[in-house]
């Protein structure tokens, strides 16, 4: 009789064990399938960010460029300002949102928008003056 109940015991045991390692198995497939979902939500997350660079430094680019002419007219100028004042605040907010910046923090990162103003117009000032010299002395 006691080898009779051991056996049971046994079989017992070792269905134990399978049940066991089944929910362990179905555990661990629940996990990657949400590991995998959370990836691909992920990547979808950073090809936008990639995207959204990639315009911006397209933007760079394009703002070097009509910078470096110096016939660039004021309207291209004033576009290409208006541009670049849109994007800032995208890419600052993902900044902001990236790294946990507080709220007191966000605001030592504003740029003085009246001072970038004056820039524009002192450098845009500047810059017609110079035309205007030379094409005086044309």
């Amino acid at each position: 009789m006691s080898l009779l109940f051991t056996s049971f015991f046994c079989l017992n045991h070792l269905n134990e064990h399978v049940e066991i390692k089944k929910q362990n198995k179905r555990q661990l497939d629940n996990l990657r399938n949400e590991s995998n979902t959370a990836i691909n939500g992920l990547k979808l997350i950073v090809e936008e960010k990639l995207l959204i660079i990639g315009r911006e430094q397209y933007l760079i680019e394009q703002a070097k460029q009509i910078l470096d002419v110096p016939t660039s007219s004021i309207d291209e100028l004033q576009n290409l300002l208006d541009r670049i004042n849109q994007a800032i605040p995208f890419s600052r907010s993902d900044v902001v949102e990236e790294f946990g910046i507080s709220k007191n923090d966000r605001y030592s990162m504003q740029i003085d928008d009246d001072a970038m103003d004056a820039t524009s117009f002192d450098t845009t000032t500047k810059s017609l003056k110079v035309k205007t010299i030379s094409s005086m002395n044309s």
